[in-house]
């Protein structure tokens, strides 16, 4: 099999097995419902916390897909097709099969033993996933004098899903180990908000750089805007690591400059979006009906980052301000829904709408990939605006939650059977939209 051929044969595969893993993720978890699953079948674990879900769920939807669609265009764009061949084939089978053993000890063979060496050696193959995919990043910029704001946003975003899961299997050893496991699960989302505003912006950053501007004919970002990318980059990382230390650690001194650090976020945000123009994505005019699905979807990603980021803030004030241990569950899951959902799930449907080629919004699929984009966006404004009055009413909003998160789950299903009806047709159009 050739380079080319070869390629785009890891791409469709990532499409095909993402498609997959999100139907799979909304049926067990927003469709059907976990404890029902628990009930029916004995082999299913009792009680998992919900962040272990919350992670798989992550990894499953954006994670993957992002992960492929950035390997096979940066050896693409950069001719490197032979060079990271070996690479992406790595990764792939290293994160996947690393995802099924942890899903597998966790949800189905969850046992004090058995199920705890499974999480541990699944976690730790998507480790070495993750140092697979770093050195595949540094390698498709080895040989560059100065690097370029793709560049940039390519090794920071590596870097950040390196420390994510590494995070991550700490946890699980410690679990195993049987020590260090209750502050991991209070910080438990400071590691979702990493993985999501770490390596899932500065990535998907980079795909909207590299192939939105000439798609949706906008002014591509200036040099200067790496000087924004480095400061978000610098004040999330101190967002995180002081949200971590505040969690495990209520009486210090650093909460006092985290609500400090939450609002400084919000300024470096919208520096760097401003710097890389992505507020024209409001303004352009698309040609056709596929730019406007792209340009609406993007414009929904910027939209959903900005209330994560302003939550965040408010977080960081509320931190501030008291000595809780734990964040409410009612923030955490707006925070949740607007970083996974809202961020991951628009910033696909735009890219993609791109690089899966005019025949993927033809007839059926057209329809599909429509009623996605607006069954998950009335879900998603519904489950934050309910996450964020329920602690002031006292009204039950159970039933709303439960069909909120079944209508999510039903726009998140028309989505994974786009990308199955669309998959066939996956790589045909990408390298000459990212090339103009």
């Amino acid at each position: 099999m050739s380079n080319e051929a070869w390629s785009r044969f890891v791409l469709r595969m990532c499409v095909l097995v993402s498609a997959l893993l999100l139907a799979s993720d909304m049926l067990a978890f927003s469709m059907v419902g976990y404890p029902a699953l628990v009930h029916k079948y004995g082999l299913f674990a009792q009680g998992v916390d919900s962040h272990v879900i919350q992670w798989l769920s992550l990894l499953a939807w954006p994670t993957f897909l992002l992960l492929g669609l950035t390997l096979w265009l940066v050896a693409k764009l950069k001719e490197l097709e032979a060079d990271l061949k070996l690479y992406a084939k790595a990764w792939f089978w290293l994160f996947l099969t690393g995802y099924v053993v942890e899903a597998a000890g966790r949800l189905v063979l969850a046992r004090p033993i058995l199920g705890n060496g499974l999480a541990v050696a699944g976690s730790a193959l998507a480790l070495a996933a993750a140092f697979v995919y770093v050195a595949a990043m540094w390698r498709s910029v080895n040989d560059v004098l100065h690097r370029s704001i793709g560049d940039v946003l390519l090794q920071i975003g590596a870097l950040w899903l390196l420390a994510a899961l590494a995070l991550h299997f700490t946890y699980n050893l410690h679990l195993t180990m049987d020590y260090g496991t209750q502050a991991y699960e209070r910080a438990a989302g400071v590691v979702v908000q990493a993985l999501v505003l770490g390596f899932v912006l500065n990535t998907g950053l980079w795909l909207t750089v590299a192939v939105l501007p000439a798609f949706l004919d906008i002014r591509r970002p200036n040099a200067r805007a790496v000087g924004g990318i480095i400061s978000y980059n610098i004040v999330l990382t101190g967002w995180v690591i002081g949200e971590a230390w505040c969690l495990q650690y209520p009486y210090t001194w650093v909460r006092l400059p985290l609500g400090l650090t939450g609002l400084a976020l919000v300024g470096v945000t919208l520096y760097m979006l401003s710097d890389l123009g992505t507020f024209s994505y409001f303004t352009g005019r698309p040609h056709d009906e596929r730019r406007l699905l792209s340009k609406l979807a993007a414009c929904a990603c910027i939209v959903s980052l900005l209330a994560a980021i302003g939550l965040i803030a408010g977080l960081g004030i509320w931190l501030g301000a008291t000595n809780e241990l734990v964040i409410p569950d009612n923030v955490h899951r707006a925070l949740s829904d607007l970083l996974r959902l809202g961020v991951g799930t628009y910033l696909l449907i735009s890219i993609c709408t791109g690089f899966l080629g005019p025949k993927a919004m033809t007839g059926l699929r057209r329809w599909l990939v429509w009623g996605a984009l607006v069954v998950t966006t009335l879900a998603l404004a519904g489950q934050v605006t309910l996450s964020l009055i329920a602690p002031m009413t006292d009204m039950d909003l159970t039933l709303a939650e439960m069909t909120l998160r079944k209508a999510s789950g039903i726009g998140h299903l028309l989505l994974a059977a786009w990308l199955l009806a669309a998959w066939l047709l996956a790589g045909a159009q990408i390298g000459r939209v990212a090339k103009r």
